[in-house]
């Protein structure tokens, strides 16, 4: 779906100098573009029905994307000691969006915590986590 952007992909400010970490990053910035701009067309009655698919889609690219860098951080000259750190973020994420997915109940919707959520941690993560973690590569 085309829309306006919530949040824009720069490479000053996201890239981690790895192009298929990137590629998953972008991807997911347009995840969470797609999922605002789709918030205000979904009826009412339908947007339990809309959190599903995007749940699973969520779910699906978070499996993909932390296991790609984790088993990259894994083959790259990076301390232990920050991957370990790093990977625990990754825990605390799921965590965090599992308790989002149990907290969402059908008559007590609200799509716009889930898409600031969503930004809040891209931005923190890989404008912190991942840019300090894969400096020490590049």
């Amino acid at each position: 779906m085309e829309g306006r952007n919530f949040i824009e992909w720069t490479d000053k400010e996201f890239s981690i100098n790895n192009d298929i970490l990137d590629a998953q990053h972008k991807g997911f910035v347009k995840m969470i573009n797609d999922i605002f701009n789709n918030i205000n067309l979904i009826d009412r009655s339908k947007e339990f029905e809309y959190f599903e698919c995007v749940k699973e889609d969520i779910s699906n690219y978070l499996k993909i994307h932390f296991y790609t860098e984790e088993k990259i951080m894994g083959k790259l000259n990076i301390c232990k000691e920050l991957v370990k750190a790093h990977i625990k973020e990754h825990d605390k994420f799921i965590e965090n969006f599992d308790m989002i997915i149990k907290n969402f109940k059908k008559e007590d919707l609200n799509l716009d915590e889930l898409v600031f959520f969503l930004i809040d941690w891209i931005a923190d993560h890989v404008q912190t986590i991942d840019k300090k973690t894969f400096k020490e590569v590049n």
